[in-house]
């Protein structure tokens, strides 16, 4: 425990801090650094108070911690923006692809049912040639054989 402790050093001199175990070394340099708050009185540096500077520090990096924050919620909010924009112009061009593509199927349906259709109709024609062609010899081979018979 430190009570009425005052000093000061010169800008450049070289001091050591020394004494028994439990003399309060420790707790004077947390007061100097401020993890701990003096109980009373006052802890300057530079001729400032620390404690008070330390409450300046926290409250001008609260107010600096929510500009970066808002910071990074713009941010965010333009990323989201910008990603639904590039997924809007892929799903556009996806649209645009996929009704090219169906287009372009639908038109090479058409053609090869046309083909299908004027090959279906040559084979049609070509059967019906053969099976006339069959029956006339079949009618050819009967007249031939009703003569012999007769």
């Amino acid at each position: 425990m430190l009570r009425d402790v005052s000093f000061v050093l010169e800008p450049g001199s070289f001091t050591f801090l020394t004494g028994l175990s439990g003399a309060g070394k420790t707790t004077l340099l947390k007061l100097m650094y401020i993890a701990e708050p003096p109980s009373r009185g006052l802890i300057t540096l530079f001729g400032k108070d620390l404690a008070a500077r330390q409450a300046s520090f926290e409250e001008e990096f609260r107010g600096e911690s929510s500009r970066v924050r808002s910071a990074v919620k713009d941010l965010e909010n333009d990323l989201n923006a910008l990603k639904s924009k590039a997924y809007a112009d892929v799903s556009e061009k996806l649209k645009i692809f996929e009704d090219e593509f169906f287009a372009d199927l639908r038109t090479r349906r058409q053609d090869a049912d046309e083909k299908f259709s004027t090959w279906r109709a040559e084979m049609d024609e070509h059967l019906s040639s053969s099976i006339r062609e069959a029956e006339a010899a079949r009618a050819e081979r009967n007249r031939g054989a009703v003569a012999s018979y007769a």
